[in-house]
C-alpha cells in the first residue's frame, strides 16, 4: 500500500488556513504521505482501508524478515484495529491530525519514510503504531488532549517507535520466543508469514511495547517536539494526567501504554530547563470541536 503522492506543499498548508501559527513548519521533506485511514484524501492522496489485509499473500514473496516486510505488518496491525474500532471519517478532523503527524515526521531522521494516521472511535485513552509509520489514535485521546501540544505529544511518541523499527523488532522478538527463527525457505510457506503477521499484531496491539521502548519512544518524543516548535511541557502534562485518571480505570486507559511513573520521569529529566514552545491550545479546541 505504497502512497504516489509527495508531502503537501507549504501553499496547501496555507490553502488549508493552518499555515498562519506555527508549528506546521514541515521542515525538510516527509515524503509518501498518506492521509489518515479510510479514503480520507489529503493534498491527492488516499488510503483505503478497504485494501488493507493481503499482507500475508504479500509477505510470501520475501524470503528475508527485515524493513521491506514493515509495510506489510503495518498494513496487518491497521486492519486489526479498524477490525475493532470504527474509522472516524471527518475529513476536516482527520487532515487535522495528518497535519500535526506530519510536523513532527518532519522533523525525525526519516523525514521521506511512509507515514499514515488515522483516527479510531474508542471511548478507550490509547494510540497505536503499526511498523512502517501507520500511526492510529482514539477519538478518547483527542478528547483526554487539552492543546496541539499534547496531541504533537502523542503522536511523536507513536512516529518514534515506527521511526526505530520497534514494531518489527517486537514481532522478531516474539517469534524467537517461539521457536520460529528461521525465515521460510520456500515462497508458498505461507504458515511462516501468517504467524509474523500474526506476532506483530499480537505485540503492538495486545502486549504492547515493553517499558524500555516506551521510555526510548518518549525521550525520541521530547526531541521532535523541540525541533518542530512544540512545548516539551504539554506532552508531560499529557501524561500526568492520564496517570491521574488510570488509577480510576487502569484497562481503559493506554492499557497498552506500561510504566508511566517511570516514564513521566524521565521524561523530565529529558526537558531541558526553561524550554518552552508552542502549546497552541485555541486551535487544537476549534479542530476537535466536532467530537464533543
Amino acid at each position: 500500500m505504497k502512497q504516489s503522492s509527495r508531502l503537501l506543499s507549504t501553499s496547501f498548508l496555507a490553502m488549508c488556513g493552518l499555515f498562519l501559527t506555527v508549528p506546521f513548519n514541515m521542515g525538510g521533506c516527509a515524503g509518501d504521505v498518506g492521509a489518515g485511514l479510510g479514503s480520507i484524501g489529503v493534498g491527492g492522496t488516499n488510503v483505503d482501508l478497504g485494501r488493507v489485509g493481503s499482507g500475508v499473500d504479500k509477505m510470501g514473496q520475501s524470503h528475508t524478515m527485515g524493513a521491506r516486510d514493515e509495510n506489510v505488518m503495518g498494513e496487518s496491525v491497521a486492519m486489526a484495529v479498524t477490525n475493532q474500532y470504527p474509522l472516524n471519517t471527518d475529513p476536516a478532523l482527520n487532515k487535522y491530525v495528518t497535519l500535526v503527524g506530519l510536523t513532527i515526521a518532519s522533523v525525525t531522521e526519516n523525514p521521506d519514510g511512509n507515514y499514515v494516521f488515522g483516527i479510531v472511535q474508542s471511548d478507550k485513552v490509547n494510540a497505536f503504531t503499526g511498523p512502517n509509520g501507520y500511526v492510529m489514535v482514539t477519538t478518547a485521546t483527542l478528547k483526554m488532549c487539552q492543546s496541539e501540544a499534547e496531541l504533537a505529544g502523542v503522536l511523536a511518541h507513536e512516529i518514534s517507535h515506527s521511526v526505530n523499527h520497534d514494531g518489527l523488532n517486537a514481532a522478531k522478538s516474539s517469534l524467537s520466543k517461539s521457536g520460529l527463527t528461521e525465515v521460510a525457505t520456500s515462497v508458498g510457506d505461507a504458515r511462516y508469514f501468517q504467524s509474523l503477521a500474526d506476532a506483530g499484531v499480537d505485540a503492538i496491539l495486545i502486549k504492547g511495547y515493553d517499558r524500555s521502548q516506551e521510555i526510548a519512544a518518549d525521550k525520541t518524543a521530547i526531541k521532535y517536539m523541540i525541533a518542530a516548535g512544540y512545548d516539551p511541557n504539554a506532552y508531560k502534562t499529557f501524561l500526568t494526567r492520564v496517570k491521574s485518571m488510570q488509577s480510576s480505570n487502569p484497562k481503559g486507559i493506554f492499557s497498552t501504554h506500561p510504566g508511566l511513573d517511570e516514564r513521566i520521569k524521565a521524561v523530565s529529566t529529558q526537558i531541558p530547563t526553561g524550554q518552552t514552545g508552542a502549546v497552541l491550545k485555541d486551535r487544537f479546541e476549534k479542530r476537535v470541536s466536532s467530537l464533543n
